[in-house]
């Protein structure tokens, strides 16, 4: 089996990752995310994706988010546009005031796609605004803005169902009160398999590191998803 160098390289690189994460013992999590997805495509350019996760932290002993998204995206020779809304459940344990909270946020996305022979190159960029619901700026509600940019890579082996996926995102943050620039990286390894025309589950490993000078917090979780795909053009199908 011939292994490219760019999956080779895309490996090293995620090897570095997560060897960094073990710089600080002592600030660590471990979460699960389960996601369930509803894809409908509507024709070769447009799709609209629901989506609902849930989401456990603290080493998986807490209750950490419910969330429910309505993404939609255009695609034309290579170049996506994208836009949603998220609804979330928030579990908020830290400070004086704990409890549930109900936070909305949208987004829009920009990004490109490069298929090449059996690799499929990605890159992504994400504007996200959030706040949180029944709360006022004089309560404490300062809208939180992130810019994100993703870089993706996926080779499509030979005979072989499992084929590996790798990714790479940046966070700048910007809030009032809060520390803003790049807080944070996602680096992602994982697999998907294809049940069927209209199903597919993937399983991923994900680390996230607080881009900080002191004792960053490093998450790992474990990310199990479900699609089923809806092809409303007979086109498609």
């Amino acid at each position: 089996m011939k292994i490219p160098y760019s999956l080779l390289l895309s490996f090293f690189f995620v090897q570095m990752g997560l060897s960094q994460g073990n710089d600080y013992p002592k600030n660590q999590d471990f979460e699960s995310w389960t996601a369930g997805k509803l894809r409908m495509k509507l024709n070769k350019t447009w799709s609209i994706d629901l989506e609902n996760q849930l989401r456990f932290k603290t080493n998986l002993t807490e209750y950490d988010r419910f969330f429910s998204q309505l993404n939609t995206q255009y695609k034309i020779d290579g170049f996506e546009y994208g836009g949603g809304f998220r609804y979330l459940q928030l579990n908020d344990n830290v400070g004086n005031k704990q409890g549930a909270e109900n936070h909305f946020r949208f987004h829009l996305d920009f990004g490109y796609e490069l298929d090449a022979d059996r690799c499929l190159y990605k890159v992504r960029i994400r504007l996200q605004h959030r706040n949180e619901l029944g709360l006022s700026k004089h309560e404490g509600d300062y809208p939180s803005k992130d810019l994100r940019v993703k870089a993706s890579f996926k080779y499509n082996f030979r005979n072989w169902k499992f084929d590996p996926r790798m990714s790479w995102e940046v966070f700048r943050h910007y809030q009032t009160g809060a520390l803003n620039g790049f807080n944070k990286y996602r680096l992602t390894f994982g697999t998907s398999y294809k049940i069927n025309k209209e199903q597919r589950l993937a399983l991923s490993y994900v680390q996230e590191k607080q881009l900080v000078y002191w004792n960053p917090k490093v998450t790992r979780i474990l990310l199990v998803s479900y699609l089923y795909t809806i092809k409303m053009s007979k086109k498609d199908k």
